[in-house]
């Protein structure tokens, strides 16, 4: 399966986290994708898309992943977000979504901005999460 991240699992630290090491090979590129907004969930320090044919939001692509790395995904993601098959160049990826009652700030989300102000907070947050 293909995925497509546009938050937190851009940043090379979460994403080992999360996953491991294994999704390192199967990095395809990143890419600007037209007609989503990657805002700031209100009050939080991660992010949600919404449809919005005047924004775009980066994504990094990988190819051919796992079903150990799908499932470690999934329990990241946790009852907030989603799944969705979306097109990208043609391709099928998988891409979590925020559940349409989660409230979007209207401050887009910057992974600069994350790794400079939240990041250190939020790994605090996942290492006191893990079993």
């Amino acid at each position: 399966m293909n995925l497509a991240f546009y938050g937190t699992l851009r940043d090379p630290d979460i994403l080992r986290f999360v996953i491991g090491d294994e999704l390192e090979s199967h990095f395809y590129k990143i890419i600007t994708v037209q007609g989503w907004a990657c805002l700031r969930i209100e009050g939080e320090a991660y992010p949600l898309l919404r449809s919005d044919p005047t924004a775009a939001t980066i994504f990094h692509l990988y190819h051919d992943c796992s079903e150990v790395s799908w499932r470690r995904l999934v329990a990241y993601e946790g009852h907030e977000y989603t799944f969705r098959e979306m097109d990208i160049e043609g391709r099928p990826y998988r891409v979590f979504m925020a559940e349409p009652k989660v409230s979007a700030s209207l401050e887009i989300w910057s992974l600069d901005t994350f790794q400079s102000q939240d990041k250190f907070s939020y790994q605090n947050e996942l290492e006191g999460l893990s079993p």
